[in-house]
């Protein structure tokens, strides 16, 4: 049972690194660049010389490690046998980092849990605020209302993902998502002058207001928001299981040496997810509902690379790790929102180009998501079963297009929420994960901390934990249950 353990360890950096780029769910990592010095050509070629002696100094050691634990028992079990066998295998082919595959014949289930709270927001100068910037209504250099919606929230998120090695350094995945929200809206008032209105007295007659000292975000809502042609929105939003859009996939180890490792993964996002009711949507302004899908078919490619900085078997690895992914979702077509009202032609005279009247929309348009592009690079710390991680990554989608035959108030509308423009995100991570290797089960246990450190028209979720465990299964045990009988 030692050498079956000590034969664990040895694939601990395998299993716990060989995480598929194919995963869409938001790691984010920290790359370490590489400086090269120039020498002379004979401290080059004595430079090289030595670290080819090293490298075959460290796999003869391996090699020798496994020989002599695969030296087991003749009455070893099944399981001890299989075990050995396949890490044999496994070793062999050193796969690690972000760019490793499951092994032929093997299958990976990986179930995340994500936790967020959204309550700020950058807007496009790349200034943390609110969710919405407070309405801010001026007429003549005086201010009119000023008004906060208080969006705020919280969700949490399960993502299922299965992988399966179709050949030792190709794999197929298929991943889906599930998003729980609570979201509210609490509308607040600030005074406009020194006397304490809450709307300038000269325009309270306008939206039949006796006492601005008095007037309150109820009544903004409810009384103030219909005479400008706008629904009164939904003060809290539930949603529980809303489906995202399923994804899948291969990814491709198409090089790999003892430093070096890259992998291309494409994929398709097929539009299963859950989309808003448009008369209740965030992006419309018409209620608090978020998206949890693109809403439309979709691709995207992933290139991930990885460079082995140190490793020191069967305890230690340093490897830095980038995945660059290109995405475009494709145009689809979506419903007006239905639910605007005729505004008060005297009250709409506060600002007439933001609210226009969109009271007889109906039908749809034409809007395109387009192109977005993320970037990744992480550097991680395997000290025997644990693995830990640091990163940074960087977010791009460009701004959504709307048809040419899109209703001009309504593109006028969308575009002063400001909701919709390209957005960016900086984030920074970090991560921990723990091999059950050690306890005779094939999986991982891990977290991961996210936190955004700056942007543009983007939405900061708060308290970004992700908790995710792994199981992998020998799959093609079922049909050649006694590989080492053949050989």
């Amino acid at each position: 049972m030692k050498k079956l353990l000590t034969l664990a360890i040895l694939l601990l950096p395998t299993l716990v690194s060989g995480q598929t780029s194919a995963q869409t769910n938001s790691e984010t990592s920290v790359t370490s660049e590489q400086t090269n010095s120039e020498t002379s050509e004979t401290t080059s070629e004595t430079s090289v010389t030595s670290e080819q002696t090293n490298n075959e100094q460290t796999n003869n050691e391996q090699n020798a490690l496994i020989a002599n634990l695969l030296d087991i028992d003749e009455d070893a079990s099944w399981f001890e046998r299989f075990i050995a066998y396949e890490a044999e295998r496994i070793l062999q082919l050193d796969p690690y980092g972000v760019t490793a595959q499951m092994p032929q014949g093997w299958l990976k289930i990986k179930w995340d849990t994500g936790f967020i709270e959204a309550g700020h927001r950058y807007n496009r100068f790349g200034e943390l605020g609110p969710v919405f910037a407070p309405l801010s209504f001026e007429s003549n250099g005086e201010q009119v209302i000023e008004a906060d919606l208080g969006f705020g929230g919280t969700g949490h998120g399960y993502t299922l993902q299965m992988s399966y090695g179709l050949f030792d350094r190709l794999n197929w995945y298929v991943e889906h998502t599930w998003t729980f929200q609570h979201v509210t809206i609490d509308p607040s008032l600030a005074t406009v002058d020194e006397d304490g209105n809450y709307i300038h007295p000269g325009y309270a007659s306008f939206f039949d207001i006796d006492d601005p000292q008095a007037y309150d975000s109820e009544e903004f809502l409810y009384n103030t928001f219909p005479m400008l042609g706008r629904p009164t929105p939904d003060t809290e939003y539930n949603a529980t299981w809303m489906r995202g859009d399923v994804n899948t996939g291969f990814s491709w180890n198409f090089f790999r040496n003892e430093r070096m490792s890259a992998a291309i993964t494409p994929r398709i996002f097929i539009p299963t997810g859950y989309v808003p009711d448009p008369n209740s949507s965030i992006f419309y302004g018409t209620g608090p509902a978020l998206e949890s899908s693109v809403g439309g078919w979709m691709t995207s490619v992933t290139q991930g690379l990885d460079f082995r900085l140190l490793r020191l078997p069967p305890w230690i690895e340093i490897i830095a790790s980038t995945e660059t992914t290109l995405g475009y979702a494709f145009k689809q077509e979506r419903p007006y929102p239905t639910n605007f009202l005729q505004p008060d032609p005297l009250a709409q005279q506060i600002d007439p180009s933001a609210f226009p009247d969109l009271s007889e929309l109906e039908g749809t348009f034409d809007y395109t998501p387009g192109i977005s592009v993320d970037w990744y690079a992480k550097t991680g710390f395997q000290f025997g079963p644990l693995g830990l991680s640091a990163g940074y990554g960087l977010k791009y989608s460009q701004e959504p297009l709307m048809g040419s035959d899109t209703d001009p108030n309504f593109q006028l509308m969308v575009d002063s929420l400001e909701i919709m423009g390209s957005q960016t995100q900086h984030l920074v991570q970090v991560g921990a994960s723990l091999s059950l290797l050690p306890l005779r089960i094939p999986g991982n246990i891990g977290a991961s901390y996210t936190e955004a450190i700056g942007g543009q028209n983007a939405i900061v979720f708060d308290n970004y934990w992700i908790i995710n465990a792994e199981l992998f299964f020998p799959i093609f045990a079922l049909w050649n249950p006694r590989p080492w009988e053949r050989d």
